[in-house]
């Protein structure tokens, strides 16, 4: 549920590789025997949280529940409002995190 004018203090995501043409070419001519890294990885969950006022950090966290900082980047905090709210994704780093609305925590 949006909740307007409110700054996000973290929401879940998961994420899938850009797409690229190259690379699905290169795996079709070798019949699968080229996979891209990134395909055979395994599935984990991503966590972004607003770490301060115009930096977002990812973190991955396992089904241990061990978390890990994978990237960190600068975006104001109304765009990553916008982001998350209305676009529902984010491309970074050749990947793409779709995040679940349901997992909003909003700064009080």
């Amino acid at each position: 549920m949006k909740e307007l004018n409110k700054k996000i203090k973290s929401v879940e995501a998961y994420r899938t590789p850009e797409f690229n043409w190259k690379a699905l070419l290169k795996s079709i001519l070798t019949l699968g025997f080229a996979k891209p890294k990134k395909m055979s990885e395994a599935a984990l969950l991503y966590k972004m949280m607003q770490t301060d006022h115009q930096t977002v950090t990812v973190f991955s966290e396992t089904m241990k529940g061990e978390q890990e900082k994978v990237a960190s980047f600068h975006l104001k905090p109304t765009m990553f409002y916008q982001k998350v709210t209305d676009e529902e994704k984010l491309s970074l780093d050749g990947y793409v995190y779709h995040f679940d609305l349901e997992t909003i925590k909003y700064e009080s």
